[in-house]
């Protein structure tokens, strides 16, 4: 939506292939993976609290 309200600037969207799409789609999913849910993993050796 954010590039329509800009107009069709290089590279202009009609020329995005459905290839170009999935691989950034799966690029968009390891971005997340890697900010949002490797910190949650403990880090071994650290001390981890428990209840």
């Amino acid at each position: 939506m954010e590039m329509h309200a800009n107009g069709d600037l290089e590279p202009h969207m009609a020329d995005l292939t459905d290839e170009m799409v999935v691989d950034m789609r799966k690029q968009y999913a390891l971005d997340i993976y890697r900010n949002i849910v490797v910190p949650t993993y403990p880090v071994p050796g650290t001390p981890t609290t428990k209840n």
